[in-house]
């Protein structure tokens, strides 16, 4: 699967956007309630929207960065496993850690050989 440059920066922003937002969600948790007199829950409503967003974003990481996984033709089997594995247990996390190794940093080879097989080799 081939990305442009934009295509994986947009990619970057969505996939660090639910960490973002979630120390965000928790400052404003903490100064809307905990440093306001009369904490109202109408403010709520507000950022109500925003969180139920950035859930289907999260979904829809998920299910593209499968496919991706899925797809990539660098990754061997057992690694295809490993990170499908990883994606569910370490989630956001997994995702950043995939995009920065597999999509930013990945380089255009010409040769057959992935870099999987180049570093297993060197073992």
């Amino acid at each position: 699967m081939r990305l442009s440059s934009f295509e994986k920066i947009l990619l970057g922003v969505l996939t660090i956007w639910p960490p973002v937002y979630g120390i965000l969600f928790i400052a404003f948790i903490f100064i809307n309630f905990i440093f306001s007199d009369n904490p109202s829950f109408t403010s709520f409503w507000i950022v109500l929207p925003l969180h139920i967003l950035t859930m289907i974003l999260c979904i829809g990481l998920l299910v593209f960065y499968i496919a991706h996984i899925i797809k990539n033709i660098d990754l061997k089997e057992d690694r295809r496993i490993i990170w499908i594995i990883l994606l569910f247990i370490c989630g956001i996390i997994a995702m950043i850690v995939y995009w920065y190794l597999y999509i930013w940093r990945k380089r255009e080879t010409k040769s057959s050989e992935s870099p999987d097989t180049k570093v297993d080799r060197a073992r």
